[in-house]
């Protein structure tokens, strides 16, 4: 009886995890979906029905890796590297070393800042892209990542989303198709072709699309949460340390 009791408990929180796991699911097709409209023009605002539309290259709204540290930067400089293995789904790591250029590994070398996008260059399909969002100074990439900067009138929160679109995601397919180590380069990000709107409008996409990831986070860390919970659960009753859950 005490093992069907048990079971039970840990069943219903297999459930929950179950029910979110679906959850999650649905919402990250449903923005799908909503980047599929939003991005190509096929759905518009209200307020920006009528207005053109235009295909422009990456280079010409943004530019690419336009900081870096050179070999006669002082010993002493420290700063916060961000690796390719600091970001999953979108997030920067928030434990990042803080290590001196004498130390540093010689791939640390791309200077970041508020608003850059940061897009690996290294199999690029695994889409470990993020936007960085601080106004703190003397953070560095590796090599291992282009560095974008928009330009002056486009939205950088436009662009970050834009380049988990199916469009981007093609044209780096056709880019690495046959090679034994999948990677493109600056030169090649800088001529990805981009489909826009006016400011106005990217701000509003980029806003709407930035919301459903918010849910999706939410989600995804209470997700986390709750097995952190279970494991923690099964630690104690198939133990026999607790016994007291539930009237064991």
């Amino acid at each position: 009886p005490e093992q069907c009791k048990i079971a039970e408990i840990l069943g219903a929180w297999d459930e929950a995890i179950a029910l979110l796991e679906k959850l999650i699911t649905a919402k990250r097709k449903l923005k799908q979906g909503l980047m599929q409209q939003l991005l190509t023009g096929k759905k518009r605002f209200k307020e920006f029905e009528g207005s053109e539309w235009e295909t422009v290259r990456l280079k010409e709204i943004a530019f690419v890796d336009q900081r870096s540290l050179r070999s006669n930067t002082p010993e002493d400089y420290t700063f916060r590297y961000i690796s390719l293995s600091d970001i999953n789904n979108g997030e920067i790591s928030k434990d990042l070393p803080e290590i001196c250029f004498a130390e540093a590994p010689s791939r640390a070398r791309k200077l970041v800042s508020n608003n850059d996008i940061i897009m690996t260059t290294v199999r690029p399909n695994v889409k470990a892209f993020s936007i960085f969002k601080s106004d703190a100074d003397k953070y560095v990439v590796s090599t291992g990542f282009a560095v974008i900067t928009t330009k002056k009138g486009y939205s950088p929160d436009y662009l970050y989303q834009y380049i988990f679109s199916d469009h981007i995601e093609q044209q780096i397919n056709a880019l690495v198709t046959g090679s034994n180590y999948p990677a493109i380069n600056s030169s090649e990000i800088k001529q990805l072709s981009v489909y826009c709107s006016a400011l106005a409008e990217q701000e509003k996409i980029a806003s709407s699309l930035s919301a459903a990831d918010t849910e999706i986070s939410t989600l995804e860390k209470q997700l986390a949460a709750y097995k952190q919970q279970k494991r923690g659960l099964m630690q104690q009753l198939l133990t026999g340390k607790n016994r007291q859950h539930q009237d064991l």
